[in-house]
């Protein structure tokens, strides 16, 4: 899936000279740039990937016997797409959520498909123990705020922990795409947003800056290289 530098937002942004050269100020990845993004009401495309450190709080060993997404879901955003597509693979991801589900729970891949995570794993903590997650949020057609929902059991029973991003919801939006298009396609057609800034691969042919972003005219490379 489209991942990489790319995000989306709800409102359609038109950067002057001076913003495109801030943003182009920061290193690609930076945390300044992604603050940026945040501050714009941008968020990720398709997918969030989330790092989780969990610590063993009580005097006993507890273990995580559940975990499930609760997501309150929309249409996806269609303001201003950033177009940024990877050029290498994302991490490896131990747990998945798909939010398209009407209760998603915690998966796991093995071989290509998806499997109860909690039915097949479990996860124990000791007091002062560590553990860390990697999740994976998924969505192919919503935009959705979220936190996560862990349930714990201890000697006195299930008890519930939420994490959220620091006090506030996790966001992702899928991305559009036209009414030809297969689910996973990725991005099918950029003309959906009411605006468009591209960088990266899809910014080939603009001057040699393939790092800078631009305004959507640039989006011809991209056509091509997909053979349109």
């Amino acid at each position: 899936m489209l991942q990489g530098n790319t995000w989306v937002a709800r409102d359609a942004i038109h950067l002057s000279k001076s913003d495109l050269a801030q943003l182009n100020a920061y290193a690609r990845g930076s945390r300044e740039e992604v603050e940026w993004f945040r501050a714009h009401g941008a968020v990720d495309p398709h997918a969030l990937y989330i790092k989780i450190v969990l610590r063993g709080a009580r005097d006993e060993k507890v273990r995580i016997i559940g975990a499930r997404a609760i997501p309150r879901c929309e249409a996806p955003l269609e303001g201003t797409l950033f177009l940024s597509p990877p050029a290498g693979q994302d991490e490896n991801i131990k747990m998945v959520f798909d939010l398209d589900q009407v209760e998603p729970r915690a998966q796991f891949r093995e071989h290509g498909e998806l499997k109860d995570y909690f039915a097949h794993k479990t996860i124990s903590l000791e007091r002062d123990e560590d553990v860390t997650i990697q999740v994976e949020a998924t969505t192919n057609n919503h935009y959705c705020e979220f936190e996560l929902e862990f349930e714990v059991l201890t000697r006195q029973g299930v008890v519930s922990q939420t994490v959220d991003d620091q006090g506030v919801p996790f966001r992702v939006s899928a991305l559009l795409r036209d009414k030809n298009a297969s689910v996973g396609d990725g991005i099918s057609d950029v003309a959906l947003y009411k605006n468009l800034y591209v960088s990266g691969l899809v910014a080939i042919g603009n001057g040699g800056k393939w790092e800078q972003w631009e305004p959507k005219a640039y989006i011809r490379a991209y056509r091509r290289m997909e053979g349109s």
